[in-house]
């Protein structure tokens, strides 16, 4: 008798919503966001941090980040990401080539490949640390810092949006994977708090 092969079916899409862990956590997939990543020549890399795109000048430190719509973070030397929310990913890959017109670049539209999930409350912090290296407290990991990093083994750029909020940008094939970590990892945080 000749052996089926299982059929691949790829990892369901995460459904947009909140997921209340403790009082003190907070789990959310975020609504779809247009995700471009600029890459500028090396010898370019001083002149494109003046430069504005949507009214956000480009962060000129490395793991920094700036704007509301769109948010700009620079994850390298060289490299930014921006994110919007009202902006598709055709139309801003279109406003980043305008903007950096003079430079040497490479815009990648990966609003299809990203996914953003955002954890909420004091103890984010201590869930991440479970899984990744980073020192990720709130005196290290300033009020705009963004950094890549491996979390549960998966690469991911973390964002420190807020106090006590930190958005976590991950590959959409392994945000499956991902998610159901953190639901793991956080299993008894709630009682670590006096």
């Amino acid at each position: 008798m000749p052996k089926t092969l299982r059929k691949f079916v790829p990892h369901l899409a995460l459904p947009e919503g909140a997921q209340t862990l403790s009082d003190w956590l907070q789990l959310q997939v975020l609504p779809a966001r247009s995700s471009v990543r600029l890459q500028v020549a090396s010898k370019s890399a001083l002149a494109a941090a003046g430069i504005a795109i949507g009214d956000v000048p480009l962060p000129s430190q490395p793991n920094t980040w700036a704007g509301t719509d769109p948010v700009i973070c620079r994850i390298a030397p060289d490299v930014w990401l921006l994110q919007s929310r009202r902006t598709s990913g055709a139309a801003l890959s279109a406003m980043v080539r305008s903007a950096m017109a003079t430079l040497a670049t490479a815009v990648t539209d990966l609003s299809d490949a990203l996914l953003t999930l955002e954890l909420e409350g004091p103890d984010s912090y201590a869930l991440l640390a479970r899984g990744c290296g980073l020192d990720l407290s709130p005196g290290a990991f300033g009020a705009r810092a963004c950094a890549g990093t491996r979390l549960a083994n998966c690469p991911a750029l973390i964002r420190h949006a807020a106090p006590a909020r930190l958005e976590i940008v991950i590959d959409r094939a392994l945000a499956g994977y991902l998610h159901d970590w953190l639901l793991d990892a956080a299993f008894g945080l709630a009682g670590e708090r006096p």
